[in-house]
């Protein structure tokens, strides 16, 4: 098999630096903490912003987007979110948390019979909940510094 030499616009494709790399998780929640206020209260874009202004400050190619950015501040104990739904007609699929991608609990009731009704999931690290035929979809997130 004959091997072709490689052109110039080979070249420069291989040699082409990616345009923003990742950003370690522990730089993320340093940002996290250095550019929120005790007390206040942010949305998702905002809280963005900040953090993507901090993150600059030490690497000009450092991005995070806004999932990840949800990810990691619900694990943040000093970090409180407040989540506005809007209810779905689909039942729930799957039982990971779409605010902060941790495996849900499922709540259950004791009935009269004995054994135990599901009635829905539960997030125990950002508090996020959802019936069991009727999805709680997440719209609107604040996040609140304490």
């Amino acid at each position: 098999m004959q091997q072709y030499p490689m052109t110039a616009h080979h070249k420069q494709k291989e040699e082409k630096e990616p345009k923003f790399k990742h950003t370690p998780t522990n730089v993320v929640i340093k940002s996290l903490h250095i550019s929120m206020v005790q007390g206040e209260t942010y949305t998702q874009e905002d809280l963005r912003c900040l953090v993507l202004k901090e993150l600059h400050k030490q690497d000009p190619k450092y991005a995070v987007t806004r999932a990840r950015l949800r990810h990691i501040a619900a694990l943040v104990m000093e970090i409180k979110i407040k989540i506005k739904c809007k209810i779905g007609k689909k039942p729930v699929k799957n039982d990971k948390c779409p605010v902060c991608n941790v495996k849900m609990t499922e709540t259950k009731n004791k009935t009269l019979d004995g054994p135990d009704a599901p009635l829905g999931y539960k997030c125990h690290c950002c508090g996020y909940w959802t019936d069991k035929n009727r999805r709680r979809i997440p719209k609107e997130y604040l996040f609140i510094y304490q």
